[in-house]
């Protein structure tokens, strides 16, 4: 009444609410003809493209209805479809219906869920629902994901990569003789009981599923390397914005260094990584510097793959560039210094040219390292002093640069800088562990920390070294240098080899090997081995009294030894990238990549009709793969997959094309292309070819115009 009487006094007729439709009986009745109806009316606008055969005919615009369409009654023509497009017009009304009948609201799939799934998928919806998630998306991630994972978002932790081409291992590397066939690594699972002392057998996982407790205990077996983190307290407390004026941003240095001691540390080991980080955090110079600090950032931004364009070493505009020049300039200023930390930090100078397509200029800062290892004494047995951390720092890096200056002497065809040795013996990793420093992973998911062996991989490679340098010296430090060695020589050093791998410590056997820098000691033996092996003072005729010789010498036909090292080399290269992948930078990874990678198709030519054609190729195409994603890298990974590229078959490169995204050279890459200035002799087969006709830089020159161009 109230309301009434406003409305006139005001003069305006009151507003009604409008009244509710009443349904139909064919809307009243569950599964009637009206949403049949509405169906239908979807499927035939869905069913317009599947004109009759007279609209076709014209290319009229058909209504699709049946039995006659509409345009055929107005143009009174014959109207008929064809068998197929009925039989598909069918299909799709009965699509519809079952969507129909299948149709469950978003409050139904939540409810479903509520109901049945475990407690913990339970607590997460609950959890979502809370914060006001729409109901439609939590109803979309029920159906099509696991809203425990998509709620903890972790890196990459799938099983193991596949093969490109070929899922399957070769089957010239299937043998009783190949040991590595029977490694963790490459069975990718655990035993189902905790390991004894002793070595262990694994059970495949597609048989049967380890418990979470040895699961746990096997986390490297299961998760790639690059899934892993770095966990030290040291390295969350510095400040790397204190020594360089390069940037400001210290969360995005202390990454670029997370990814440097996680990826290369232990292989190109310039330092020893705790005494760094302690000097670093606590503002002290003994043991860091700015340059060193400059020149470790520099190295990094290749390792961390945030950075776009860290390829492109040239540009001054990317934080790669910056580093390194602010790094060349403090070197300037510390020349006659004779600093433990300058000598570090050329170490690294080194790595960043060689990376950069310009080792020319990068041994010359090894070279200098050396000329001040020598002035400081740091080879020599010093005296006892009272900052013993300071004595550990300066022997462990006189060890560091003897294993760095061997392999790059002996791979570079020139005789070894430091002939002796350092006179500190090197100590045993179970016994002083402090003294090598520990890389501590922390996997996701999982709930303890698992320790890299980098004690042991720091001394296994020292003591390689040893026997590598003198390899060295016999081959370069003569005048002239030595053509070739005699057999006795050549098996002395296979022996002396054999027997370095015999004793390797149990994190680093066959059996155990498993994270990147283990599996590159085993990948470096075999790179030596085989060089070895090819030499022409053992090769000869088949059958005849030389071979007899030889295998008498060898105790096997040298031939024998050769296929099985060549064997071990391909199957580690493809159990690095069955747990690990080639994408995340691995610099001395490129090398054995383009070896085997040119040796396969040097094979694929001389064996064109062999029955291994389609492995030899899968092989290839497997190689070449991750030369690519190195390069995606840094800029030499580019410059070796140049020649590669230059040395595959048209039809293995289409096949590349489909794992790998092959683009022509922009404008700004060829121009890193012309400041090539590599020294590096590269598609070597063994110490008896001459270094100077395959250097890598004159090679991409020789390439021309249409590879460059």
């Amino acid at each position: 009444m109230a309301q009434d009487s406003h409305a006139a006094s005001s003069g305006f007729r009151s507003l009604l609410p409008a009244r509710e439709p009443e349904p139909s009986a064919a809307d009243a009745e569950p599964g009637s003809a009206g949403p049949i109806r509405s169906a239908i009316q979807v499927v035939k606008r869905l069913s317009v493209t599947t004109a009759c055969g007279a609209c076709r005919k014209r290319k009229a615009r058909c209504s699709g209805e049946r039995p006659v369409c509409s345009t055929c009654i107005k143009r009174h023509t014959r109207c008929e479809y064809d068998r197929d497009v009925d039989e598909t017009h069918a299909k799709a009304v009965k699509r519809k219906f079952e969507e129909i009948r299948n149709h469950r609201t978003p409050y139904e799939h939540v409810y479903d869920a509520l109901r049945s799934r475990p407690e913990g998928d339970v607590a997460a919806i609950i959890r979502k629902i809370r914060r006001g998630e729409n109901v439609d998306d939590i109803a979309r991630q029920i159906e099509h994901g696991d809203l425990l994972l998509q709620s903890s978002l972790v890196p990459e932790t799938r099983y193991r990569y596949e093969f490109p081409f070929s899922s399957n291992m070769p089957p010239y590397l299937i043998s009783s003789s190949n040991m590595y066939l029977d490694s963790l690594i490459y069975e990718w699972a655990p035993p189902v009981a905790p390991p004894p002392q002793e070595a262990i057998s694994g059970v495949p996982f597609a048989r049967r599923q380890p418990s979470a407790e040895v699961a746990e205990y096997y986390t490297p077996y299961l998760k790639p390397y690059h899934a892993a983190e770095i966990v030290d307290a040291q390295l969350s407390a510095v400040v790397p914005s204190k020594w360089t004026t390069v940037c400001s941003d210290d969360v995005l240095m202390t990454r670029l260094l997370s990814a440097y001691f996680l990826q290369d540390h232990d292989w190109w080991t310039a330092f020893q990584k705790d005494g760094f980080l302690e000097d670093m955090s606590k503002m002290n110079h003994e043991l860091c510097s700015p340059l060193l600090v400059n020149a470790v950032l520099a190295s990094s931004c290749n390792y961390y793959r945030g950075l776009s364009d860290r390829t492109e070493f040239w540009n001054p505009q990317i934080l790669g560039y910056r580093f390194l020049a602010e790094a060349r300039r403090l070197w300037e200023y510390e020349q006659g210094l004779d600093k433990l930390t300058t000598l570090q930090a050329a170490l690294v100078i080194n790595i960043v040219y060689s990376g950069s397509g310009a080792d020319k200029i990068g041994i010359a800062y090894m070279a200098q390292a050396c000329d001040l290892a020598n002035r400081i004494g740091l080879f020599k047995q010093a005296a006892v002093v009272k900052d013993l951390r300071l004595q550990h720092a300066r022997d462990y890096t006189a060890w560091a640069l003897f294993s760095w200056q061997s392999l790059m002497c002996f791979h570079y065809f020139r005789p070894p800088v430091a002939m002796e040795p350092p006179e500190v013996p090197l100590p045993d990793p179970e016994q002083d562990s402090r003294w090598f420093g520990e890389i501590w992973l922390k996997y996701p998911l999982s709930r303890t920390l698992c320790p890299s062996a980098s004690g042991d991989v720091f001394k296994a490679r020292a003591e390689f070294a040893l026997i590598l340098n003198e390899l060295a010296k016999s081959l370069f430090a003569g005048t002239p240098p030595t053509a070739q060695l005699s057999a006795v020589a050549v098996a002395n050093f296979y022996f002396r080899f054999k027997g370095w791998y015999d004793s390797l410590p149990a994190s680093l056997c066959p059996r155990r090997a498993v994270l990147p820098a283990h599996l590159k000691v085993h990948m470096h033996y075999f790179q030596i081995i085989t060089r070895l092996l090819r030499s022409p003072s053992i090769l000869g005729e088949s059958g005849s009294e030389h071979q007899v010789a030889m295998a008498n010498l060898f105790g096997q036909p040298p031939q024998q030894i050769l296929a099985n090292a060549m064997a071990s080399l391909e199957t580690l290269l493809r159990a690095y990238y069955l747990r690990h992948g080639f994408e995340w930078l691995d610099t001395y990874l490129v090398s054995v990549l383009m070896e085997m990678c040119l040796s396969s198709i040097d094979s694929l030519e001389d064996d064109a009709a062999s029955k291994d054609v389609s492995a030899l190729r899968s092989s290839i195409i497997l190689f070449a793969k991750g030369i690519y994603e190195q390069g995606q890298n840094f800029f030499l990974g580019k410059l070796v997959f140049q020649l590669v590229q230059a040395k595959m078959r048209q039809e293995d490169l289409e096949m590349l094309g489909q794992v790998a995204r092959l683009e022509t050279l922009e404008e700004r890459q060829t121009f890193g292309l012309k400041q090539v200035q590599m020294e590096w002799p590269v598609d070597i087969t063994s110490m008896a070819d001459d270094p100077r006709k395959k250097k890598l830089g004159d090679m991409i020159n020789q390439l021309g115009g249409t590879s460059l161009e």
